[in-house]
């Protein structure tokens, strides 16, 4: 399981390693210390290889990991194709893995349209206590 957490932070499999990090901690802070140096050991002779997903910036990762479990609104700086800024409010509908890129299934507040946006392109996300629902979606 640690080898795999290894991996996934490695590779970029998920975009919230911090969460990921800590929880792979608490797994081996419970291990006795001789374990501890044995997983070391074990951890030592594996080798993963494969495409890594591409990076983003740490407090933009940060700041969607916690508006996507909070369901909280954003307001993101992205660079858009050619280079250009572009900034929009939105709240996640979901995120989409693939081997090279982290998508974010969005709505954009404003104008209610479905957007999906890469992470690796966000420049700055700042949480919002936006009460807007999400265009579209069902109220409880």
């Amino acid at each position: 399981m640690v080898a795999l957490g290894r991996m996934a932070l490695e590779q970029r499999l998920l975009p919230f390693t911090d969460t990921l990090q800590a929880a792979l901690d608490k797994v081996r802070a419970a291990l006795s210390r001789s374990a501890q140096r044995e997983l070391l050991d074990v951890l030592g002779q594996v080798q993963l290889v494969g495409i890594p997903a591409l990076p983003a910036l740490p407090a933009v990762r940060r700041a969607v990991e916690t508006a996507w479990f909070e369901g909280r609104a954003l307001r993101l700086t992205y660079q858009r194709a050619g280079h250009q800024v572009g900034t929009r409010t939105v709240r996640l509908r979901n995120v989409v893995l693939d081997r090279q890129h982290t998508l974010l299934n969005c709505v954009d507040l404003d104008t209610g349209e479905a957007r999906q946006l890469r992470l690796d392109r966000l420049l700055t996300a700042k949480l919002l206590d936006d009460p807007r629902p999400v265009p579209g979606a069902r109220q409880t």
